[in-house]
């Protein structure tokens, strides 16, 4: 009875550290991903996005598997990217682009993403 309890404890603190994380994880955006519509569109419009990467093949592939489209550039970007960093850059006129988004922030070394206001 006594393990059954040290179970149920021990499954419940990793539920809720679980949820805790997955929630979490959408302060990396500064923009609202419920302002998105279905479509990718807020106010009519896609919402473009950048953040900065560190130059690793390995890194670069994983974060093209999680979302389709991105753009790699060696450049500082409006976001500060340093020499050792891509610049990256994408938009939620993707398919899916909400699932992508949930699989992107979920990387660690994605660490912000800033909306991007081109002129």
């Amino acid at each position: 009875m006594k393990l059954k309890k040290i179970f149920l404890v021990f499954s419940a603190v990793l539920a809720l550290s679980a949820c805790q994380h997955e929630s979490t994880q959408w302060h990396k955006l500064d923009f609202d991903i419920k302002e998105i519509n279905d479509k990718g569109l807020k106010n009519g419009v896609g919402v473009d996005f950048e953040f900065c990467l560190a130059q690793q093949a390995s890194l670069k592939q994983q974060v093209q598997q999680a979302y389709s489209g991105l753009q790699f550039q060696q450049s500082p970007g409006r976001i500060g990217c340093n020499a050792e960093q891509w610049l990256v850059i994408g938009n939620t006129l993707q398919p899916n682009y909400r699932q992508q988004l949930t699989e992107l922030v979920a990387i660690a070394e994605v660490s912000e993403i800033k909306q991007t206001f081109w002129e």
